[in-house]
Protein backbone atom coordinates (compact mmCIF):
# COMPACT_ATOMS: atom_id res chain seq x y z
CA UNK A 1 0.00 0.00 0.00
CA UNK A 2 2.94 2.39 0.28
CA UNK A 3 2.62 3.90 -3.53
CA UNK A 4 -1.08 4.28 -2.64
CA UNK A 5 0.01 6.77 0.35
CA UNK A 6 2.79 9.11 -2.86
CA UNK A 7 -0.73 8.76 -5.48
CA UNK A 8 -1.94 11.83 -4.53
CA UNK A 9 -3.10 15.22 -6.59
CA UNK A 10 -1.61 17.88 -7.27
CA UNK A 11 -3.20 21.38 -7.54
CA UNK A 12 -6.80 20.26 -6.13
CA UNK A 13 -8.18 23.19 -6.55
CA UNK A 14 -7.33 25.11 -10.14
CA UNK A 15 -6.27 28.28 -10.06
CA UNK A 16 -9.49 30.45 -10.73
CA UNK A 17 -8.63 33.43 -8.20
CA UNK A 18 -8.74 35.72 -10.77
CA UNK A 19 -12.27 34.79 -11.63
CA UNK A 20 -15.09 36.73 -9.98
CA UNK A 21 -17.41 33.70 -10.28
CA UNK A 22 -19.04 32.80 -7.38
CA UNK A 23 -20.31 29.36 -8.37
CA UNK A 24 -16.52 28.72 -8.65
CA UNK A 25 -16.06 30.19 -4.70
CA UNK A 26 -18.82 27.74 -3.87
CA UNK A 27 -17.49 25.11 -5.87
CA UNK A 28 -13.91 25.23 -4.15
CA UNK A 29 -15.11 25.84 -0.48
CA UNK A 30 -17.35 22.72 -0.66
CA UNK A 31 -14.64 20.26 -2.82
CA UNK A 32 -12.44 21.55 0.70
CA UNK A 33 -15.18 20.27 2.75
CA UNK A 34 -15.11 16.95 1.59
CA UNK A 35 -18.26 17.63 -0.52
CA UNK A 36 -17.14 16.47 -3.76
CA UNK A 37 -20.47 15.66 -5.72
CA UNK A 38 -21.73 19.10 -4.60
CA UNK A 39 -18.55 21.10 -5.62
CA UNK A 40 -19.21 19.25 -8.81
CA UNK A 41 -22.54 20.53 -9.65
CA UNK A 42 -21.34 23.82 -8.47
CA UNK A 43 -18.63 23.47 -11.18
CA UNK A 44 -20.61 22.23 -14.03
CA UNK A 45 -23.10 25.27 -13.30
CA UNK A 46 -19.78 27.65 -13.57
CA UNK A 47 -18.89 25.67 -16.96
CA UNK A 48 -21.84 26.58 -18.48
CA UNK A 49 -21.59 30.27 -18.23
CA UNK A 50 -17.52 30.09 -19.39
CA UNK A 51 -17.25 26.85 -21.19
CA UNK A 52 -13.67 27.15 -21.96
CA UNK A 53 -12.42 27.51 -18.78
CA UNK A 54 -9.79 24.52 -18.41
CA UNK A 55 -8.62 25.79 -14.94
CA UNK A 56 -12.81 24.88 -14.19
CA UNK A 57 -12.75 21.62 -16.25
CA UNK A 58 -9.42 20.85 -13.99
CA UNK A 59 -11.74 21.41 -10.71
CA UNK A 60 -13.98 19.40 -12.18
CA UNK A 61 -11.30 16.37 -12.88
CA UNK A 62 -10.32 16.81 -9.50
CA UNK A 63 -14.12 16.13 -8.08
CA UNK A 64 -14.23 12.99 -10.45
CA UNK A 65 -11.41 11.40 -9.29
CA UNK A 66 -12.42 11.89 -5.33
CA UNK A 67 -15.68 10.26 -6.13
CA UNK A 68 -13.39 7.39 -7.89
CA UNK A 69 -15.17 7.95 -11.15
CA UNK A 70 -12.02 7.16 -12.80
CA UNK A 71 -13.49 6.90 -16.67
CA UNK A 72 -15.06 10.24 -16.57
CA UNK A 73 -12.16 11.54 -14.84
CA UNK A 74 -9.87 10.30 -17.64
CA UNK A 75 -11.96 12.31 -19.87
CA UNK A 76 -11.57 15.64 -18.11
CA UNK A 77 -7.77 15.00 -17.89
CA UNK A 78 -7.24 14.07 -21.10
CA UNK A 79 -9.63 17.07 -22.46
CA UNK A 80 -7.16 19.78 -20.47
CA UNK A 81 -3.68 18.02 -21.83
CA UNK A 82 -5.30 17.76 -25.56
CA UNK A 83 -6.62 21.44 -25.13
CA UNK A 84 -5.23 23.76 -22.68
CA UNK A 85 -2.46 26.09 -24.31
CA UNK A 86 -1.00 26.21 -20.38
CA UNK A 87 1.96 24.30 -19.80
CA UNK A 88 1.80 24.46 -15.85
CA UNK A 89 -2.31 23.37 -16.27
CA UNK A 90 -1.05 21.29 -18.55
CA UNK A 91 1.61 19.59 -17.06
CA UNK A 92 -0.74 19.28 -13.36
CA UNK A 93 -3.58 17.20 -15.56
CA UNK A 94 -0.33 15.09 -16.93
CA UNK A 95 0.39 13.99 -13.53
CA UNK A 96 -3.77 13.66 -12.23
CA UNK A 97 -4.44 11.18 -15.38
CA UNK A 98 -1.58 9.46 -14.43
CA UNK A 99 -3.00 8.66 -10.96
CA UNK A 100 -6.76 8.51 -12.42
CA UNK A 101 -5.03 5.38 -15.06
CA UNK A 102 -3.20 4.05 -12.07
CA UNK A 103 -6.40 3.68 -10.14
CA UNK A 104 -7.49 2.07 -13.26
CA UNK A 105 -4.77 -0.57 -13.17
CA UNK A 106 -3.46 0.84 -16.52
CA UNK A 107 0.29 0.82 -15.33
CA UNK A 108 1.75 1.45 -18.69
CA UNK A 109 -0.84 4.41 -19.46
CA UNK A 110 -0.08 5.66 -16.12
CA UNK A 111 3.60 5.55 -16.68
CA UNK A 112 3.22 7.80 -20.30
CA UNK A 113 1.55 9.98 -18.10
CA UNK A 114 3.81 10.75 -15.46
CA UNK A 115 6.83 10.71 -17.91
CA UNK A 116 4.48 13.58 -19.90
CA UNK A 117 4.15 15.50 -16.92
CA UNK A 118 8.23 15.61 -16.12
CA UNK A 119 8.95 16.52 -19.71
CA UNK A 120 6.88 20.11 -18.86
CA UNK A 121 8.35 19.33 -15.34
CA UNK A 122 11.26 18.12 -14.66
CA UNK A 123 11.82 19.41 -10.92
CA UNK A 124 7.87 17.71 -10.45
CA UNK A 125 8.94 15.46 -7.41
CA UNK A 126 5.54 13.62 -7.16
CA UNK A 127 5.79 12.76 -10.78
CA UNK A 128 9.16 11.28 -10.48
CA UNK A 129 8.48 9.06 -7.30
CA UNK A 130 5.44 7.86 -8.68
CA UNK A 131 7.27 7.08 -12.09
CA UNK A 132 9.77 4.94 -10.35
CA UNK A 133 7.21 3.31 -8.39
CA UNK A 134 5.12 2.90 -11.55
CA UNK A 135 8.34 1.22 -13.29
CA UNK A 136 9.30 -1.44 -10.42
CA UNK A 137 5.60 -2.75 -10.21
CA UNK A 138 5.52 -2.90 -13.82
CA UNK A 139 9.64 -4.83 -13.37
CA UNK A 140 7.61 -7.37 -10.46
CA UNK A 141 5.16 -7.48 -12.98
CA UNK A 142 6.79 -8.58 -15.59
CA UNK A 143 9.02 -11.12 -13.28
CA UNK A 144 6.03 -12.59 -12.45
CA UNK A 145 4.31 -13.43 -15.44
CA UNK A 146 8.09 -14.81 -16.59
CA UNK A 147 7.74 -16.95 -13.63
CA UNK A 148 4.23 -17.88 -13.80
CA UNK A 149 4.76 -18.77 -17.98
CA UNK A 150 8.11 -20.70 -17.40
CA UNK A 151 5.37 -22.37 -14.44
CA UNK A 152 3.45 -23.18 -16.91
CA UNK A 153 5.71 -24.33 -19.74
CA UNK A 154 6.96 -26.90 -17.30
CA UNK A 155 3.42 -28.21 -15.85
CA UNK A 156 2.79 -28.42 -19.88
CA UNK A 157 6.27 -30.25 -20.38
CA UNK A 158 5.65 -32.21 -17.50
CA UNK A 159 1.53 -33.41 -18.68
CA UNK A 160 3.59 -34.11 -21.91
CA UNK A 161 5.75 -36.29 -20.95
CA UNK A 162 3.03 -37.62 -18.85
CA UNK A 163 1.03 -38.31 -21.46
CA UNK A 164 4.22 -39.74 -23.64
CA UNK A 165 4.88 -41.79 -20.48
CA UNK A 166 1.32 -43.14 -20.58
CA UNK A 167 1.14 -43.28 -24.34
CA UNK A 168 4.28 -45.59 -24.43
CA UNK A 169 3.13 -47.84 -21.85
CA UNK A 170 0.09 -48.33 -23.47
CA UNK A 171 1.89 -49.26 -27.01
CA UNK A 172 3.94 -51.17 -25.15
CA UNK A 173 1.17 -53.13 -23.45
CA UNK A 174 -0.55 -52.89 -26.89
CA UNK A 175 2.86 -54.73 -28.73
CA UNK A 176 2.79 -57.29 -25.96
CA UNK A 177 -0.67 -58.18 -26.17
CA UNK A 178 0.19 -58.63 -30.06
CA UNK A 179 3.24 -60.66 -28.92
CA UNK A 180 1.37 -62.62 -27.10
CA UNK A 181 -1.28 -63.04 -29.76
CA UNK A 182 1.67 -63.86 -32.12
CA UNK A 183 2.82 -66.56 -30.13
CA UNK A 184 -0.54 -68.21 -29.51
CA UNK A 185 -1.28 -68.09 -32.79
CA UNK A 186 2.30 -69.49 -33.59
CA UNK A 187 1.91 -72.27 -30.67
CA UNK A 188 -1.36 -73.21 -32.26
CA UNK A 189 0.53 -73.74 -35.75
CA UNK A 190 2.95 -75.84 -34.61
CA UNK A 191 0.71 -77.68 -32.37
CA UNK A 192 -1.51 -78.29 -35.61
CA UNK A 193 1.63 -78.74 -38.30
CA UNK A 194 2.85 -81.86 -34.98
CA UNK A 195 -0.63 -83.11 -35.09
CA UNK A 196 -0.78 -83.19 -38.44
CA UNK A 197 2.80 -84.14 -38.78
CA UNK A 198 1.70 -87.12 -36.04
CA UNK A 199 -1.26 -87.65 -38.31
CA UNK A 200 1.27 -88.59 -40.94
CA UNK A 201 3.59 -90.53 -39.23
CA UNK A 202 0.82 -92.50 -37.67
CA UNK A 203 -0.54 -93.04 -41.79
CA UNK A 204 3.39 -93.53 -42.77
CA UNK A 205 3.57 -96.25 -40.11
CA UNK A 206 0.35 -98.39 -40.99
CA UNK A 207 1.41 -98.28 -44.88
CA UNK A 208 5.09 -99.62 -43.68
CA UNK A 209 3.20 -101.88 -41.49
CA UNK A 210 0.85 -103.19 -43.82
CA UNK A 211 3.92 -103.43 -46.66
CA UNK A 212 5.85 -105.16 -44.58
CA UNK A 213 3.06 -107.46 -43.77
CA UNK A 214 2.39 -108.33 -47.34
CA UNK A 215 6.32 -109.00 -47.56
CA UNK A 216 5.96 -111.09 -44.67
CA UNK A 217 3.12 -113.51 -45.78
CA UNK A 218 4.80 -113.40 -49.43
CA UNK A 219 7.75 -114.27 -47.77
CA UNK A 220 6.24 -117.07 -46.04
CA UNK A 221 4.63 -118.49 -48.73
CA UNK A 222 7.71 -118.53 -51.24
CA UNK A 223 8.95 -120.40 -48.01
CA UNK A 224 6.23 -122.90 -48.49
CA UNK A 225 6.71 -123.49 -51.92
CA UNK A 226 10.02 -125.99 -53.49
CA UNK A 227 12.27 -124.04 -54.98
CA UNK A 228 13.04 -124.49 -59.32
CA UNK A 229 15.68 -126.91 -60.14
CA UNK A 230 18.36 -125.14 -61.56
CA UNK A 231 19.52 -127.85 -63.71
CA UNK A 232 22.35 -127.56 -66.92
CA UNK A 233 21.94 -128.39 -70.57
CA UNK A 234 24.05 -131.36 -70.19
CA UNK A 235 22.16 -132.84 -67.24
CA UNK A 236 18.65 -131.96 -69.04
CA UNK A 237 20.43 -133.89 -72.55
CA UNK A 238 21.48 -136.91 -69.84
CA UNK A 239 17.61 -137.06 -68.75
CA UNK A 240 15.88 -137.31 -72.16
CA UNK A 241 18.01 -140.22 -73.41
CA UNK A 242 17.36 -141.83 -69.94
CA UNK A 243 13.61 -141.25 -70.55
CA UNK A 244 14.03 -142.71 -74.16
CA UNK A 245 15.61 -145.68 -72.70
CA UNK A 246 13.23 -145.91 -69.89
CA UNK A 247 10.68 -145.50 -72.70
CA UNK A 248 12.01 -148.93 -74.84
CA UNK A 249 12.85 -150.93 -72.26
CA UNK A 250 9.25 -150.27 -70.88
CA UNK A 251 7.86 -151.13 -74.45
CA UNK A 252 10.11 -154.17 -74.99
CA UNK A 253 8.74 -155.27 -71.48
CA UNK A 254 4.78 -154.65 -72.76
CA UNK A 255 5.69 -156.31 -75.88
CA UNK A 256 7.26 -159.25 -74.03
CA UNK A 257 4.53 -159.72 -71.32
CA UNK A 258 1.75 -159.49 -74.37
CA UNK A 259 3.31 -162.43 -76.04
CA UNK A 260 3.53 -164.79 -73.19
CA UNK A 261 -0.21 -163.95 -73.15
CA UNK A 262 -0.84 -165.02 -76.43
CA UNK A 263 1.66 -168.14 -76.13
CA UNK A 264 -0.81 -169.43 -73.17
CA UNK A 265 -4.31 -168.96 -74.70
CA UNK A 266 -5.39 -171.68 -76.01
CA UNK A 267 -7.02 -172.56 -79.30
CA UNK A 268 -10.34 -173.70 -79.37
CA UNK A 269 -11.40 -176.84 -81.34
CA UNK A 270 -13.74 -176.18 -83.62
CA UNK A 271 -15.90 -179.04 -84.62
Amino acid sequence: MRILLIISLLSSIGLIAQSNNGLVREGNELYQQGKYELAQEKYKEAKEEDEVDYELLYNEANTEFRQEKYEEAKSSFEEIVNGSEDPSLRQRAYHNLGNTLFKSQDLEGAKKAYQSSLKLNPQDADSRKNLMMVNEMLKQQQQKEEKEDKENQENQDKENQEEDKDSKGEDQKNKQDQEKSEEGEKGDQQEKGEQDKSDEEKDAEQEESGDKGDEEKEGQQSQGEPKEAQISKMDAEQMLKDVEQNEDEIRKALLLQKMKGVERKEIEKQW
